[in-house]
């Protein structure tokens, strides 16, 4: 089943656009991310925050107040691309949806999926590539009402993170590689790059809430094969206006 019905919360859209009035018009969308990151730092973490199943309508949702590791990144990188509230629902349902189809089919259940479809619609530039990198083949098959697939990727091993964190920048997404047999990612989250090293900035389940963290704790606490590794950036104008052209209207609260 699927659905259109948009979860409209009128409070937070008046708060995406005091955010977007806040963060002003930086250039550079990792600048951005990095400034509305520390805006979102200490919500509360939600565990299954959309609505939507094999068998129930999907029903377009969007919060500011809680998060999990996934919706947190999407949230920011569609507020990092937007210039209203209207673009940020705009942005944040193709960030989420393939083609920006609200359907529970059309969601990216897995990030393999999610960093292939936001790759193509230019929103985001893959580096996992390159002699550092290795190569996978998983079914993916944890999601009830989703058919198993099979998918082959590359990441950078655990061991190799050290060495790709010099070029690291503000903004960009981490996707830990899990070690299940049946997931691809585990885990998802952006950095900081400063004097003293690389910062974490993901929703943490273990700690209630969006946290910052030293990059070499995260990866010292938890088990992974590794990570892939990819960068926001703002689509081309054509992009640009196919998003626009797609946007739906907002729908009102039921």
């Amino acid at each position: 089943m699927s659905g259109r019905k948009t979860f409209h919360d009128r409070r937070t859209l008046a708060e995406v656009n005091r955010l977007l009035r806040r963060i002003g018009a930086e250039a550079a969308v990792g600048e951005r991310m990095k400034t509305i990151a520390r805006l979102l730092h200490g919500r509360p973490y939600r565990e299954n925050p959309l609505v939507g199943s094999a068998d129930s309508p999907e029903v377009f949702t969007f919060s500011l107040r809680a998060f999990d590791c996934v919706t947190y990144i999407e949230t920011v990188l569609a507020l990092a691309l937007a210039r209203s509230a209207r673009d940020f629902l705009r942005w944040l349902r193709r960030i989420r949806y393939r083609n920006g189809r609200v359907t529970w089919r059309d969601r990216h259940h897995y990030m393999v999926e999610w960093i292939r479809a936001n790759a193509r619609q230019g929103v985001i530039a893959d580096l996992t590539r390159g002699p550092m990198t290795v190569s996978r083949s998983k079914t993916l098959a944890v999601v009830a009402g989703r058919a198993p697939r099979r998918v082959r990727f590359r990441l950078f091993p655990k061991r190799m993170i050290g060495r790709i964190a010099p070029q690291m920048r503000d903004g960009d997404l981490l996707f830990f590689a899990s070690t299940r047999k049946y997931l691809d990612v585990f885990h998802v989250g952006l950095v900081f790059v400063g004097a003293d090293g690389i910062t974490l900035s993901h929703a943490a389940r273990s700690r209630g809430q969006v946290i910052e963290q030293p990059l070499e704790h995260f990866l010292r606490e938890n088990r992974m094969a590794g990570v892939l590794w990819v960068r926001p950036r703002r689509p081309e104008n054509r992009a640009v206006r196919r998003a626009r052209a797609d946007g739906a209207p907002i729908g009102r609260r039921r």
